[in-house]
């Protein structure tokens, strides 16, 4: 039985998990919300995980700055009655943030989690594609650089509410560098767009860092894997694994 809840409360989505004391975790669940009704979701998750609750010695938040820690905190303790950890960069932390302003908390959970998984490698370059697209460097276990870029979605939705083009689900649709419909080029110009950006960063990257190992994380990050090949390896829950990593060594 895992003994860690593990929330994650991003831009679009809160997605939760148990987690074990060995690193594992169970399937990732994820409920899109509005911020007007995340307190709502925070409280149903009582009935999500009411078989286990006797079992939860403690939970874990990443918190996106969609509402703040204290009412998360009170929500989920009252909900749960269990400790509950706000993940930040002043707990006890496998890595150390060599970094001049506030870091957000999903940023530290998934480099967290590329370097307990990839430790063999020195330089290491995360890429979360979410509701922003996040690029963060570990140098020897440093958390040192990074890059904050409009994300995919992000992108799209500012297009279509500043001109008249038509909707466009960029997940339903082909992406295709030839394409001939006004919603094809709407999803395949957002979607190359992003593949050679993202491409020309890791390109400018690799050449600073020797051994560069490229992870990507997100929810759209399976879209963009399966069109380059600068991408070493594609997992969509580091932000959920880290949360995991953290509690376990904030015991």
């Amino acid at each position: 039985m895992y003994h860690n809840l593990l929330i994650d409360i991003g831009n679009s989505f809160i997605k939760f998990a148990g987690g074990y004391s060995d690193g594992k975790i169970t399937p990732v669940n994820k409920i899109i919300h509005q911020k007007k009704n995340i307190k709502t979701i925070l409280k149903s998750l009582s009935n999500i995980f009411n078989d286990s609750k006797k079992k939860i010695e403690k939970i874990g938040v990443t918190n996106h700055y969609i509402i703040q820690d204290e009412p998360v905190k009170l929500i989920l303790y009252n909900t749960f009655k269990k400790p509950i950890i706000i993940i930040n960069k002043n707990l006890n932390l496998p890595i150390k943030i060599n970094y001049s302003s506030i870091l957000g908390s999903d940023r530290i959970c998934s480099a967290v989690s590329a370097y307990k998984i990839f430790q063999k490698y020195k330089n290491i370059l995360i890429i979360d594609f979410g509701t922003a697209t996040t690029y963060n460097i570990l140098i020897d276990g440093i958390f040192k650089y990074g890059l904050i870029c409009p994300g995919i979605q992000s992108s799209l939705d500012n297009l279509l509410e500043n001109t008249s083009l038509p909707h466009t689900d960029f997940t339903k649709m082909n992406h295709n560098i030839l394409a001939n419909t006004t919603e094809e080029n709407i999803s395949s110009g957002i979607y190359y767009q992003t593949i050679y950006s993202t491409e020309g960063i890791i390109k400018d990257y690799k050449k600073k860092f020797k051994g560069l190992l490229v992870v990507a994380t997100g929810g759209l990050s399976k879209w963009i894997t399966k069109h380059t090949k600068l991408i070493d390896f594609y997992d969509e829950n580091l932000v959920i694994k880290g949360i995991n990593y953290i509690l376990n060594l904030n015991r």
